[in-house]
């Protein structure tokens, strides 16, 4: 079977680019099939080819579990009524919260992330009103001691509208669809966000970085309404390093 018909015959799977996986698949296992020929006995053969069995057999029900059960995983969060919660006692609710929080700590800052995303969508958007007022020198000092490692290269001499169009281009990598909202599914779309290590995770470094923004601003504002008294407060803050811990 080669790749056009692997997409003729599994076509939603080909929409995703898997075609060519499917194709390697068949041929690995049929090259390792194949050296059952190379072994030097009949029942040296038998042996080879009952564990050869036992594995396909093995993988086999591994992975049909595995689709089943992410079915039902998917039946079961559309067929959730979360306007049933307001009927169970507060402690249920608390104990239930308890159990979630890993969850809801990442349900909430692929929120924040998707909001920003949605709201500003254009390098201007982001550069005049995101990050207006926000010193470029700054935003690389965060970007260092968040331990973000961008995709596109950047460098402290770049303009300030330069290192705007990459922090776009690493929040936009958070889909915000609703059939995306499943955690499951917004770990898995972001692979290296199961690292167990908080430093490691893309999320965690983001959320953190625009928490501060956030901050930065909103304690500017409050100084910038009583300028005349906190010029010199004003100045400093202008020039701050924001310690990240």
């Amino acid at each position: 079977m080669n790749a056009e018909q692997v997409k003729t015959d599994y076509p939603v799977i080909a929409e995703n680019n898997c075609a060519f996986k499917l194709v390697q698949i068949q041929s690995i296992f049929k090259d390792i099939n194949n050296k059952a020929n190379m072994t030097l006995t009949d029942d040296a053969e038998i042996a080879y080819l009952d564990d050869l069995e036992t594995f396909i057999q093995n993988t086999y029900c591994e992975n049909i579990t595995n689709i089943k059960l992410k079915k039902k995983q998917i039946e079961r969060t559309q067929n959730f009524d979360i306007s049933k919660v307001q009927n169970l006692p507060p402690d249920m609710v608390y104990e239930i919260s308890t159990y979630l929080q890993p969850e809801i700590k990442y349900a909430t800052q692929f929120t924040m992330l998707r909001s920003i995303q949605s709201r500003y969508s254009s390098v201007f958007e982001v550069e005049y009103m995101l990050l207006g007022n926000v010193p470029k020198n700054l935003l690389m000092d965060l970007v260092k001691r968040c331990m973000i490692y961008p995709s596109m290269n950047m460098r402290s001499k770049d303009q300030k509208e330069r290192w705007c169009r990459m922090i776009i281009e690493e929040i936009q990598k958070y889909n915000y669809e609703k059939s995306q909202l499943r955690m499951d599914k917004l770990l898995a779309l972001n692979s290296e966000e199961w690292s167990s290590n908080p430093n490691e995770k893309r999320i965690d470094k983001w959320y953190k970085f625009f928490l501060y923004i956030f901050v930065y601003k909103k304690h500017r504002v409050e100084l910038e309404s009583k300028v005349k008294k906190t010029d010199a407060k004003l100045t400093i803050l202008k020039n701050k390093k924001i310690v990240v811990k």
